[in-house]
C-alpha cells in the first residue's frame, strides 16, 4: 500500500509527503517526522498509522484537534481523499494513487479546521475575570502564525519539516 499525505496550501500548490514507515507523527516540536512550527499545533499532536492495508489518524492530546473531513477525531480510519487539518496545515490522504487528480483550492476551502471562537469582551458592566484579572494570573501571548513570516499570514509562507526513513535532521524544509 502506497499513502502519501498532500498538503494544500491556499494559493493553490501541493506538496506530496509519501509516507516511508508505518508511523508518522505530527507535531511542532523538533524530531517529529511531520514538523509543523506553529503555535496551532501541538508538540506532539497526532499520528499517521498504516496497519493491515488501512490508514487511521490518532490525535495525541492535542489543544487544537486533529480534523477529518471537518469533523474533530480522536481516532479514526482515514480513506483516499479525505481531508486531514493539523493547525493551519490541510492534507488530502492519497492510498494507491487515488484520488489522482487534486483540486487544491477546493480541498483548502473545504477541508480548513474550524477557527477558534473569538474570546467575547464583557460589558463595561461586568467583573474583569479569567487570565489578566485582578488578582488572576497573566496571560502570556504566543505568537501567531503570522508572525512567521511578516510578509505572507496565510499557510504558504510556513516552512515543513519532513523526515522521511532515510532522511536526518538538517535535510532541506518542505
Amino acid at each position: 500500500m502506497k499513502v502519501t499525505l498532500v498538503l494544500v496550501k491556499e494559493d493553490g500548490s501541493t506538496q506530496e509527503l509519501p509516507l516511508k514507515k508505518a508511523r508518522l507523527v505530527i507535531g511542532r516540536q523538533k524530531g517529529v517526522d511531520l514538523r509543523i512550527p506553529v503555535p496551532e499545533v501541538s508538540r506532539e499532536h497526532c499520528e499517521v498509522r498504516l496497519d493491515n492495508g488501512s490508514v487511521s489518524v490518532r490525535d495525541l492530546g492535542s489543544s487544537n484537534g486533529t480534523y477529518v473531513n471537518r469533523a474533530r477525531v480522536q481516532d479514526g480510519k482515514l480513506n483516499a481523499g479525505d481531508l486531514l487539518a493539523v493547525g493551519p496545515a490541510v492534507f488530502v490522504v492519497r492510498v494507491n494513487g487515488e484520488p489522482a487528480d487534486i483540486d487544491a483550492e477546493d480541498a483548502w476551502d473545504e477541508g480548513a479546521a474550524p477557527k477558534a471562537v473569538a474570546a467575547v469582551k464583557p460589558a463595561a458592566s461586568a467583573r474583569p475575570s479569567g487570565p489578566g484579572a485582578a488578582g488572576g494570573p497573566k496571560e502570556r501571548k504566543k505568537p501567531s502564525a503570522a508572525s512567521l513570516d511578516p510578509n505572507d499570514s496565510s499557510i504558504t509562507g510556513l516552512d515543513f519539516d519532513f523526515l522521511g526513513k532515510d532522511e536526518e535532521e538538517g535535510q532541506p524544509k518542505l
